[in-house]
C-alpha cells in the first residue's frame, strides 16, 4: 500500500540549494489556509473600498476596474479582505467554470459575502499558492472535484469545503524563493505593459496633432516639407471611401480569407486565423487595401487594413478609399479616439450595439493632397509607431508564455481525480 500521507513530487526545475530535499508534500489546502470571517460590522470600509476579482487583474477597487461601485445600500456584512489574504469568487468565467482564486496583493478592502476569504498559516507563502491557482489548469482540475453547479450555472460549495483538496508544496523557504523568482518576472512583464501603453499614448497624441481637429483646416503640426502648403480637404467619409456591398459565395472562401468581428484583434491588432466559417452563403467581398472595421461594439477597436482578398460577415463594414486619399492614411483616422466615440454616439442597440451605416458615411474626414506625399509621411510616421508597439506586443505575449513555462515546470501540478 503506498503511504498517501508522505506522496511527493519533485518538479521538473528546482533552484540548486532545494535539490537535495524531498520532494513536494501532497498536502490539504486546509493545512495552508483557514477562512477569516471578519466582518465590516465596525463600518471602517465604505462602497469606496469594494474589491472584486478579475481573472485577468487579480483583486482590485471594483470602482477601478467597472467605473462604479455595485454595492448594496449597506456594506456592514461584507467580508474584510486583508493584504495576502487569498479570495475565492463562485462566479465561473469561460476558461475558470469553477470560480477563481486570487491574493489580495493591494491595499485592504472588503468584498461581498458571494466571496470566501482565507489567510495562510506558517506552512504557506500566499504569493506561491496565488502562482498555483494562476494555471487553469491547476485552478480547474482542483475545483472541479469540489464544486457542485446549479441549475443557473451558480456554485453549491462551502467555504471550508473548498480547502479539502490536495496540492503538492514544498516547505516555505521554497515556496518564497519560487515566489521572488516568478513575482521578479512579472514586473518585468508590468514594465513592458508600462512601456506600450505609453507607446499608444504617444501614437494617439501623434495623430492629434498630425490630423486637424474637427472645425479646422490644418493640424497643430506639420512636417517641414509641407510647412506653408495649401490647407486640407474635408469631405464625408462615404465620399472618401465607399461601403462595400458586393456579395461573393462564402463556400468560396478559407479559414485565412474569412473575416468576422471575432477574429478581429482588439485594440488593432490585427487579425487571428478565423476558427469557424460562416454559416450564411454569401458574405462582403473585400480586396487587398480595402478598410474593414466591427460593427458591432465598436468600442472594441477593430480595424484591419486588408492584405489579401476575401469575404467578411455582416458584423464587419468594408471601405474601400478612392483615389483622393490613401489606404494606410485613411486607416488612422478610423482608428482616432475621436471616429470611435462619434461611430458610438451613433450606435443603435443595447445588447449589441451596431453603427449606424448612415451616420458613419457622414463621417467628415480632414486629408491633405495626395499628390504631395503628406498623407504618405504620415503613415509611414504612424506605421512605425506600430511596428514597435506590435514588436513590444509580441514581446510581452512571449515573456507571459515563459511564465506560464515556468510556473508549470517549478510548481507540481494537483491530482486529476474523477
Amino acid at each position: 500500500m503506498p503511504d498517501l500521507e508522505n506522496e511527493t513530487q519533485v518538479p521538473e526545475l528546482r533552484f540548486p540549494e532545494f535539490r537535495d530535499r524531498d520532494g513536494f508534500k501532497k498536502t490539504p489546502l486546509n493545512k495552508l489556509l483557514v477562512e477569516t470571517k471578519t466582518r465590516n460590522r465596525d463600518g471602517k470600509y465604505g462602497k469606496e473600498h469594494v474589491l472584486s476579482v478579475s481573472g485577468e487583474f487579480g483583486c482590485v477597487n471594483q470602482i477601478e476596474l467597472l467605473g462604479r461601485s455595485y454595492a448594496g445600500e449597506s456594506v456592514a456584512n461584507y467580508h474584510v479582505v486583508e493584504t495576502g489574504d487569498i479570495v475565492y469568487t463562485k462566479s465561473p468565467l469561460k476558461s475558470n467554470p469553477f470560480g477563481i482564486i486570487k491574493e489580495n496583493k493591494g491595499v485592504p478592502g472588503i468584498v461581498s459575502t458571494l466571496y470566501a476569504v482565507y489567510r495562510t498559516t506558517a506552512k504557506a507563502d500566499p504569493t506561491f499558492l496565488n502562482l498555483f491557482f494562476s494555471s487553469d489548469y491547476n485552478l480547474n482540475v482542483y475545483l472541479q472535484p469540489l464544486v457542485n453547479k446549479g441549475a443557473k450555472n451558480d456554485m453549491k460549495v462551502k467555504n471550508s469545503a473548498v480547502l479539502l483538496g490536495n496540492v503538492f508544496v514544498p516547505e516555505v523557504d521554497e515556496q518564497e524563493k519560487i515566489s521572488d523568482c516568478l513575482v521578479s518576472l512579472d514586473e518585468l512583464i508590468n514594465a513592458e505593459v508600462d512601456t506600450l501603453e505609453a507607446l499608444r499614448d504617444q501614437k494617439k497624441g501623434l495623430i492629434q496633432n498630425l490630423i486637424p481637429e474637427k472645425g479646422t483646416s490644418t493640424p497643430k503640426c506639420r512636417f517641414p516639407d509641407f510647412q506653408g502648403l495649401e490647407e486640407w480637404g474635408q469631405k464625408s467619409l462615404s465620399e472618401l471611401a465607399p461601403f462595400v456591398t458586393d456579395k461573393i459565395p462564402a463556400d468560396s472562401l478559407s479559414t485565412d480569407n474569412y473575416i468576422s468581428t471575432e477574429n478581429m484583434i482588439s485594440n488593432f491588432g490585427g487579425i487571428a486565423p478565423s476558427s469557424n466559417l460562416p454559416e450564411v452563403t454569401r458574405v462582403t467581398e473585400f480586396r487587398e487595401n480595402d478598410i474593414l472595421i466591427s460593427n458591432i461594439r465598436p468600442y472594441l477597436r477593430k480595424v484591419w487594413l486588408a492584405d489579401r482578398n476575401g469575404g467578411a460577415s455582416n458584423d464587419v463594414l468594408v471601405l474601400r478609399p478612392m483615389h483622393e486619399v490613401g489606404s494606410r492614411y485613411l486607416q488612422y483616422i478610423l482608428k482616432s479616439d475621436d471616429f470611435i466615440s462619434y461611430t458610438m454616439e451613433g450606435a443603435k442597440g443595447v445588447k449589441m450595439p451596431r453603427g449606424d451605416i448612415a451616420s458613419i458615411g457622414k463621417y467628415s474626414v480632414s486629408f491633405p493632397s495626395l499628390e504631395t506625399g503628406e498623407q504618405q509621411q504620415i503613415a509611414d510616421c504612424l506605421s512605425e509607431l506600430d511596428q514597435c508597439i506590435g514588436n513590444l506586443g509580441t514581446k510581452i505575449l512571449m515573456l507571459r508564455e515563459f511564465k506560464k513555462g515556468l510556473v508549470q515546470k517549478m510548481i507540481p501540478a494537483p491530482e486529476l481525480t474523477g
